[in-house]
């Protein structure tokens, strides 16, 4: 693997197996796919719900930095006003899918105007497509080895995911994601060393290759 470099998030080096996580891909109906509106509207509030307490159910024993992010992001999942601009374009014929990215993208707009906020509209885009894969029935399968040390590679990782991590991981190096992201926190909190805004491609990882996650100097290295 050759050298890759982004914005370190820790003090500590870390050593550990080389994985790569691959996220459900992020396909949608651009139109709509239901001819009624209020089923549309209520198979996403069902779904909508249940990536809400999924958070929530996490949030428990949890340092207080932590559960205060799950718990905002559990409120965002069911926000009235997300919900009524979910209805507002289906009406206008967007897909459920469609719906839900679009709604959250209004949602989180005015959040690039401050740059620690700007951060964290990562966390809230992918909280949509949380709710769009429950949509479709699919699932982010967060399966690392327990054992060995582990630096995972990510395109993103919600902060669910990554609260429900084992403590095998010990390093993060993700494409996306600031130094003050939820993911960036919550890794400070947990003790991993992480390198967000990663420019890397799935070619540049091998799974299982030793690499050393060094946060203070930006790099990660085999």
């Amino acid at each position: 693997m050759k050298e890759l470099s982004g914005i370190g998030v820790g003090f500590s080096p870390a050593w550990g197996l080389a994985h790569l996580l691959q996220a459900p891909a992020k396909k949608i109906s651009e139109t709509t796919s239901d001819s009624d509106i209020e089923s549309a509207f209520k198979r996403i509030m069902v779904a909508a719900e249940q990536v809400s307490q999924r958070y929530l159910a996490s949030a428990r024993s949890k340092d207080a930095e932590t559960v205060e992010i799950l718990k905002a992001l559990a409120m965002a999942a069911v926000d009235p006003t997300l919900k009524e601009s979910i209805r507002e374009l289906l009406v206008r014929g967007r897909s459920a899918e469609a719906a839900v990215i679009e709604a959250m993208s209004q949602l989180t707009s005015s959040m690039g105007e401050v740059e620690f906020l700007a951060e964290r509209t990562d966390d809230f885009q992918n909280l949509a497509w949380q709710i769009v894969w429950q949509l479709q029935g699919k699932t982010q399968a967060v399966d690392v080895p327990r054992t060995s040390p582990v630096v995972i590679f990510a395109e993103e990782l919600s902060p669910l995911e990554l609260v429900g991590l084992p403590a095998s991981v010990v390093g993060l190096v993700t494409q996306g994601g600031g130094p003050t992201s939820h993911t960036s926190i919550i890794c400070r909190q947990r003790g991993i060393a992480a390198l967000v805004a990663c420019d890397f491609s799935e070619a540049d990882i091998k799974t299982g290759l030793p690499v050393e996650l060094d946060p203070l100097g930006g790099i990660v290295k085999s």
